[in-house]
């Protein structure tokens, strides 16, 4: 299920940016022959396309992220002692302090920061699944860290979420 929303909105991508030059070279048809162009009244329609496709696209991206950070919720809800977690490769002693903190993943409003420093976590459950999660430090609050999921191609670069701790200093 969310491999396919991944490729929708990927594809929705590109098409936004293919849908977007058409509109622009309709636009500038449209100044270039007003009057034909004013007595078809043919622009409506593109536009109102345009802002369909728009706000259905969002919105399955959106539907991505939060089905991305239920997944990560989902298989870190286990007893804390049942994971083995590694720090970009490095197995680390403190799992079970990492693991409550990045089960508080949360939606925090943006702020005109952007991630730097990532750190890659990988764990492992009992079971032997393995998930991988990439973390970014906020540019400008230095205890808030944005949450990756690099499965899928959206995810790898959106946050599903962000979290605010010192464990990673």
């Amino acid at each position: 299920m969310h491999y396919t929303l991944d490729k929708v909105v990927f594809i929705w991508f590109w098409l936004m940016i293919i849908y977007f030059v058409g509109f622009f070279y309709r636009v500038s048809l449209f100044i270039k022959n007003y009057k034909s162009y004013k007595e078809n009244n043919c622009e409506s329609i593109p536009t109102v396309l345009l802002f369909f496709i728009w706000f259905i696209g969002f919105g399955l991206s959106e539907l991505l992220e939060y089905k991305s950070k239920k997944e990560v919720q989902e298989f870190l809800k286990d007893n804390l002692t049942s994971y083995s977690v590694t720090l970009n490769g490095k197995m680390t002693t403190n799992t079970e302090t990492i693991i409550l903190e990045l089960q508080k993943i949360k939606n925090i409003t943006p702020h005109n920061s952007h991630s730097i420093n990532e750190i890659t976590i990988m764990i492992e459950n009992k079971e032997n699944k393995k998930m991988k999660l990439i973390l970014g430090r906020d540019s400008d609050r230095k205890n808030e860290y944005w949450i990756y999921l690099p499965k899928y191609r959206h995810t790898s670069i959106n946050e599903i979420g962000r979290i605010k701790t010192s464990i990673f200093d």
